[in-house]
């Protein structure tokens, strides 16, 4: 009998986002599979297939994100600014901290990347 895939695009999102590292997450998907009566055994949980599974998911969703963006009705070149400023921290450490906003803008268009 073959094991299933644990680790769904939502899941991988979620984890990757609350910066679990692969590790963490086979123990974390381990209990959570014996919590709701799951057997383990019939699910790949090893360190390897959740990393690969989190590498599927992440090229996936930047493939996405890429061919939305460049369907989006934009002309000519686009431009990549990076803005600092310093902000209070969100978590224990300095009271302020810089985040960078990044931004591509064209003719069209505008998209804020990350921040």
């Amino acid at each position: 009998m073959c094991a299933t895939a644990a680790v769904s695009p939502n899941l991988a999102a979620a984890l990757d986002r609350t910066s679990v590292s692969n590790r963490k997450a086979a123990y974390i998907l381990h209990a959570a599979a014996k919590s709701y009566g799951q057997y383990p055994a019939d699910m790949s949980l090893s360190v390897s297939s959740i990393q690969r599974s989190w590498s599927k998911h992440n090229m996936q969703a930047a493939a996405e994100a890429k061919a939305s963006y460049v369907n989006d009705s934009h002309d000519g070149a686009l431009v990549v600014h990076f803005d600092g400023k310093l902000l209070p921290a969100i978590t224990d450490g300095p009271e302020k901290e810089e985040r960078v906003a990044i931004v591509v803008t064209g003719l069209t268009s505008d998209k804020l990347l990350a921040f």
